[in-house]
């Protein structure tokens, strides 16, 4: 195919076909020119750069081969549409498209051809998701007050009630099966007591008993655990008082916790640690054997809405890094595909000599 007739400035003669080129390589959306068979023509560098091709190795191929039928494209309406690529690397990328008919100048046979015009919208459509998630959240928040008191009494009620019934002689016989519900109401009670805990400063203006909250939290995800054949291991640490509000250190333990056991398959393994490290900093740290995560991820999963889960809100680790930092600590997470993550929240304390409050 010949190149566009382009006018150059300053000269009386067409653009060559390195000029024509390099000024489709400089627009910013894909450019393919097809024939009236779908065969590509001609290709720009940003075509190839969305497409996840070589250049050269655009050329020959059918449209077919790398975005849709030409058919298909031509009876999109207004000659609009959107189409989600698989890409050869792996991956996925959306695309919007635009095709436009012409006829080639100098052409004496008549032919129709086609300029496919398409740019990528991939961070445009998650964009537009984060911001539905957002919407979504800002509904929830008018209510979410209430709607956790509306739970919470009921299942404290329950949770009461059973801990009476486990006292009675009578219960041997069932003790087994109010023990496991007593451990699901305690885990409802952790999750909801979490989300009640969201925007809440984790320092405290208090002397709290951060280490019994943490083993309280520990143990009941631990019986979940066991249920997913996944063993919770923790040595319950002696802590002094610390100037941590409790219920926040529950909803972080709890989410880290959970996350870990989820990573791991049958017969994982989840290591939590609590310690006051040198330099008057508690550290608490949670291991995993779990598949691990690929580079890419492991930058994004603290971002707010980033989720690889199919169900995730991506919210949990995201508030939970969000409150560490706020406290003047740090969450650092360390993983790699096949072994494990590790995740460690280090914070400044001033903490009291012994484990009573301070007069």
């Amino acid at each position: 195919m010949s190149p566009p007739q382009v006018h150059v400035e300053g000269q009386d003669r067409p653009a060559t076909r390195s000029e024509a080129m390099g000024a489709l390589d400089a627009l910013g959306a894909g450019v393919l020119v097809v024939d009236p068979g779908g065969v590509i023509v001609l290709a720009n560098a940003r075509a190839a750069e969305i497409l996840g091709r070589a250049a050269d190795t655009l050329t020959g191929h059918t449209i077919a081969e790398v975005i849709a039928p030409l058919p298909t494209l031509l009876g999109a309406a207004g000659g609009r549409t959107e189409v989600e690529l698989a890409l050869p690397g792996g991956g996925r990328r959306a695309v919007g498209i635009s095709l436009t008919r012409f006829v080639p100048a100098g052409r004496d046979d008549g032919d129709v051809h086609f300029v496919c015009l398409f740019q990528d919208l991939t961070s445009l459509r998650t964009l537009h998701q984060e911001r539905d998630r957002l919407l979504q959240l800002a509904a929830l928040s008018g209510a979410l007050p209430s709607i956790l008191h509306e739970m919470r009494n009921p299942l404290a009620a329950i949770a009461t009630m059973v801990e009476v019934l486990l006292e009675e002689p009578e219960a041997k016989a069932i003790e087994s099966d109010l023990h496991a519900i007593l451990t699901e109401v305690r885990r409802a009670l952790l999750g909801l007591n979490g989300l009640g805990a969201v925007g809440r400063a984790l320092r405290s203006h208090t002397w709290e008993a951060v280490d019994h909250a943490i083993e309280e939290t520990v143990r009941v995800v631990q019986a979940a655990a066991a249920q997913s054949k996944v063993a919770v291991h923790f040595t319950p640490t002696f802590l002094p008082l610390l100037r941590l509000d409790a219920a926040v250190m529950r909803a972080i333990v709890f989410n880290l916790v959970s996350n870990a056991v989820h990573a791991c398959a049958t017969g994982g393994e989840v290591f939590v640690e609590a310690r006051l490290a040198p330099g008057g900093r508690f550290e608490l740290e949670v291991r995993d054997t779990g598949g691990g995560m690929p580079p890419d991820v492991l930058a994004r999963c603290t971002e707010l809405f980033f989720t690889t889960k199919r169900h995730g809100s991506g919210i949990g680790l995201a508030l939970c890094a969000r409150a560490v930092e706020s406290a003047g600590g740090t969450l650092t997470l360390r993983s790699a595909p096949g072994q494990g993550t590790t995740v460690v929240v280090s914070l400044p304390v001033d903490a009291p000599a012994s484990n009573a409050p301070p007069r």
